[in-house]
């Protein structure tokens, strides 16, 4: 379905939202956690011992309801934005270059972990909210699992969509060059 919905207006508008959601959302909110590293701003994911760090170094700074706030009102929608922006992009390119279809499914799959981190970030942050505070137990591994898994598959997409539009632009270069002078 996105392949026949995808077209320059629908890539415009889902990287426009998705500059919108990093610049106008996460930044002003990041800057409230003083410089605090976060979940989602480790790149590559985060161990399990750094999910319960994490969220303990902001429990102990009272900033933990303003990061649960960030994840169950920006962190919700921003999983749909990305992968719409990135599957558009891909199904572009895979029109353009005859590229597997399959690839489509890498923005979709990073998301759907992107929810299983954004949900066990939700549950570990009320059980450390609890009184007294439960332990995280599994929490960190789903987090965890679910926080690099995400990782790994959108740089994944971003890598297919750096590699499909070199192989489209060489291919509209060596058409350009196998057309006769005359013709042009």
């Amino acid at each position: 379905m996105v392949e026949r919905l995808a077209n320059v207006w629908l890539l415009a508008i889902s990287w426009a939202l998705v500059l919108f959601f990093t610049f106008a959302l996460f930044n002003p909110q990041g800057k409230k956690y003083g410089g605090r590293s976060t979940i989602d701003g480790t790149r590559w994911g985060v161990s399990p011992s750094q999910a319960e760090s994490i969220l303990r170094d902001f429990d102990s700074h009272g900033l933990l309801d303003e990061y649960l706030h960030q994840e169950r009102d920006f962190d919700l929608l921003f999983p749909i934005v990305y992968s719409l922006a990135l599957a558009s992009a891909l199904a572009l390119l895979i029109r353009a270059t005859g590229a597997p279809h399959a690839l489509l499914a890498l923005p979709f799959i990073g998301a759907a972990f992107d929810y299983v981190e954004n949900l066990s970030v939700i549950l570990a942050t009320h059980r450390l909210q609890a009184k007294p505070p439960l332990p995280l137990g599994a929490l960190r591994w789903t987090l965890s699992i679910g926080s690099r898994t995400k990782w790994i598959l959108l740089i994944s997409a971003l890598a297919v969509i750096a590699a499909l539009l070199v192989w489209w632009i060489v291919a509209v270069l060596a058409r350009t060059r196998a057309v006769p002078r005359g013709v042009r």
